[in-house]
């Protein structure tokens, strides 16, 4: 496995905050630890010295009991951390997999705290509060065009999240398949001869969803999962079906639109090829789900 260097980083180039600081560490050295560690941290474990951080449990740290932070604020700096780090983690490394375990076992504490957040209640770390609405922001502002690489290994993330039930992410992968698969310009236009650079640039990144979580997406197409709440008016041109969320009228159109690019006359051939692949991967999907 490839050994990964991460950097503690803030969007404004600041000083990270020494809270900020002390979850980075726990975080990393779970995900990747170094040999001048003592102990290996297993998910139980950092989960329990990141519940420790929280506001309402900590003490010694920042040597003011009066400052603290509010749990909201303590929660966004937590989930901007952990947004960080996977923006720094490759689509396919299993390190992936290993955040998500952390947070498994996060959600699994058995604490008792509960706060008011955005005038509901919500319990920590039980529901991971905020950690949805923080992926929503990110994906607004990880660029796709400056950051192809953060932006691929953002939606892998997503994806994983999703698949594994612990956050359900489907929204940014309705966007993310939406805007490859649902855009294209007219042959007759002059950005259709330029389209090959598009398709190879957001195809591999859309390819993510189905590999990764094909079959989570098809459930809540089929309406097993529900998404209500998670619906938006998304829709590119070339969807004439209903704009709002996930259906099977929109599964078989992004099926039939992978084979379309699988043998589409601008794109390249690896593009081809993986577009292609996923038009199996979500035939065998549904084969499966029907055994």
């Amino acid at each position: 496995m490839a050994t990964l260097t991460f950097a503690h980083t803030t969007n404004d180039n600041s000083a990270p905050w020494l809270i900020s600081t002390h979850i980075f560490t726990i975080i990393t050295s779970y995900l990747q630890p170094s040999p001048a560690d003592t102990a290996v941290l297993s998910a139980s474990d950092a989960a329990q010295k990141l519940d420790s951080l929280f506001p309402t449990n900590r003490s010694g740290i920042d040597g003011d009991e009066e400052k603290k932070e509010s749990p909201g604020s303590f929660l966004a700096e937590f989930w901007d951390v952990i947004i960080m780090v996977v923006q720094q983690i490759p689509a396919s490394h299993p390190l992936q997999d290993k955040l998500i375990a952390l947070l498994k076992a996060l959600s699994e504490l058995p604490t008792e705290t509960v706060v008011d957040i955005w005038e509901g209640e919500s319990r920590v770390w039980q529901d991971l509060p905020l950690m949805g609405p923080n992926l929503v922001e990110a994906e607004n502002y990880i660029s796709q065009d400056q950051e192809p690489e953060k932006w691929r290994n953002f939606n892998a993330f997503c994806a994983r999240l999703t698949r594994g039930d612990v956050c359900d992410m489907s929204l940014i992968g309705t966007h993310t398949l939406s805007k490859t698969l649902e855009d294209e310009p007219d042959p007759r236009a002059r950005a259709y001869h330029a389209y090959r650079e598009v398709f190879k640039k957001q195809v591999p990144v859309a390819a993510l969803w189905i590999e990764i979580s094909g079959e989570a997406m098809w459930k809540r197409c089929k309406g097993d999962i529900s998404t209500e709440g998670l619906e938006d008016g998304c829709r590119g041109r070339l969807w004439k079906g209903k704009p709002l969320g996930l259906s099977m009228e929109r599964w078989e159109f992004w099926k039939d639109r992978w084979a379309v690019i699988g043998e589409h006359p601008v794109a390249d051939e690896e593009t081809k090829e993986q577009a292609r692949r996923m038009h199996e991967v979500m035939v065998r999907v549904e084969r499966e789900a029907a055994l």
